[in-house]
């Protein structure tokens, strides 16, 4: 797992190097942290099945291009080397797991130290929500009746990589997904609910300030009736197992690949 969180106390002003950033500039510093929190830890999992007459030079080769744009910040060269591994006959699984995943936890190591620039940043963010925009349609879908999951980033927070990826990683997975965003007030949550009639709640929270957005939703739920009508599962940075078990959810999720396990153990009727 990726400790992700721990970047929160950083200081950082848009254009300065971190080292040289100042306290007044309090709404960049809030805004870098934003942008830096990606809640990527895990993959999706399995054994990717190479096709026959497919090198793995090739193979890698769009890997390392896409990779390579993300760090750069290239959203339209990440677009299009995804869309030459799709006419290879890539799956977005492999995609997925064998290059936006890996480029996310790149971009975190790259931007850890003293030296890097807001822009940087908020450009590698944008090439990374461009990929996973363009990998959604190749989503398998089950023709069944799939198991529903409302998922979003609560009130406070407009991080929204890591819910993006572990979105994704459901549909995937074979459940139908609702994802309502970032900045959720607790009343959306609630209508969501209700109208939506979902097995789970999926909520999100990459600041510690806004963690505590998380046992609001599940206070309004219990107010309003609906706490027993649906699991609550939690996850983001600076989210642990035993603060999920404070505020009464029903399960804690670390990773991506850990949500999908978890979410298929509670429509079956299992503790997260």
């Amino acid at each position: 797992m990726y400790n992700l969180y721990r970047l929160v106390g950083m200081k950082v002003t848009s254009g300065l190097p971190a080292r040289d950033a100042v306290e007044e500039k309090g709404t960049a510093a809030s805004d870098c942290r934003l942008l830096l929190h990606f809640t990527v830890c895990g993959t999706i999992g399995g054994e990717i099945e190479r096709k026959a007459g497919d090198t793995l030079s090739s193979r890698t080769r769009v890997f390392h291009q896409i990779i390579s744009a993300i760090l750069e910040g290239e959203a339209n060269g990440v677009i299009s080397s995804i869309n030459s591994g799709l006419q290879m006959g890539m799956s977005a699984e492999e995609i997925l797991e064998e290059a936006l995943i890996p480029a996310t936890i790149q971009t975190l190591d790259r931007f850890q130290g003293a030296d890097f620039y807001i822009p940087d940043v908020i450009n590698a963010s944008h090439a990374i929500e461009a990929g996973l925009l363009a990998l959604k349609p190749y989503t398998k879908r089950n023709p069944q009746k799939r198991k529903k999951i409302v998922i979003g980033t609560v009130a406070g927070d407009i991080h929204d990589i890591g819910k993006n990826l572990v979105a994704l990683s459901l549909e995937y997975a074979g459940f139908e997904v609702v994802d309502l965003g970032v900045n959720v007030s607790r009343a959306e949550f609630v209508r969501a609910v209700e109208w939506h009639r979902p097995e789970i709640l999926g909520l999100s929270a990459l600041l510690t300030t806004t963690m505590g957005e998380m046992a609001g939703v599940i206070e309004a739920l219990e107010k309003s009736h609906l706490r027993r009508r649906v699991k609550v599962m939690v996850g983001g940075g600076p989210v642990t197992r035993e603060f999920a078990e404070s505020i009464g959810a029903d399960a804690y999720g670390s990773s991506a690949r850990e949500a999908i396990s978890i979410a298929r153990s509670l429509v079956s009727g299992g503790e997260g």
